[in-house]
């Protein structure tokens, strides 16, 4: 009930395989269909592996160490770099990290906090969740609206009614002012 193969197999057509295991390097040329997908059309620029059916819950785990270093990786190569870009777990400390452009961009603590431009969570404790920061020079945030649209922060301490902005600033594009609300919706 299995084939033992030292060297080269090569399977022509369509093969149906209901337990593999492969050791080493192997290399697969054309897409690789896990699941019942032969009737899935995925786009084709993002077929090379297909996992899955088109019902249930279905994904990839990554398995790793959990000391030192250790961390599952999903990375994005080219001709210039094997680590373009990458989403990486640390395992020994519980963060999340996004690689662009070869660099750390962003970071998701175990905390739950959020760090843009910075590998270490430096906020004050009360103001930690978003930090967004760079260590050389200028840094900032943008909240971007329609011309005729307000664009705005809002503070809150419930979820539903006045208590999802007790305190806001808000931008008025249309006529081009800012205010500061309080209290609920009373401008101060």
């Amino acid at each position: 009930n299995g084939i033992d193969c030292n060297g080269d197999l090569d399977v022509d057509g369509h093969t149906n395989l209901d337990n593999v295991s492969i050791a080493g390097v192997s290399t697969f040329v054309g897409n690789v269909r896990i699941g019942d997908v032969a009737s899935y059309s995925a786009l084709s620029t993002t077929d090379d592996i297909v996992i899955g059916s088109t019902t249930g819950m279905h994904g990839i785990t990554i398995v790793s160490g959990n000391t030192g270093n250790d961390a599952g990786t999903l990375s994005f190569g080219d001709t210039g770099s094997n680590i373009a870009g990458a989403i990486r777990y640390v395992h020994s400390s519980n963060y999340m990290l996004f690689r662009v452009a070869g660099n750390e961009r962003v970071r998701i603590t175990s905390g739950g906090s959020v760090l843009i431009g910075s590998s270490t969570n430096t906020g004050h404790a009360g103001a930690d969740k978003l930090v967004v920061a760079n260590d050389s020079g200028h840094a900032g945030m943008t909240i971007r609206s329609g011309t005729s649209h307000d664009a705005q922060i809002s503070f809150a301490d419930g979820t539903s009614g006045n208590a999802q902005y007790m305190g806001q600033i808000i931008y008025n594009h249309a006529s081009d002012y800012l205010y500061f609300r309080a209290a609920g919706p009373t401008e101060r």
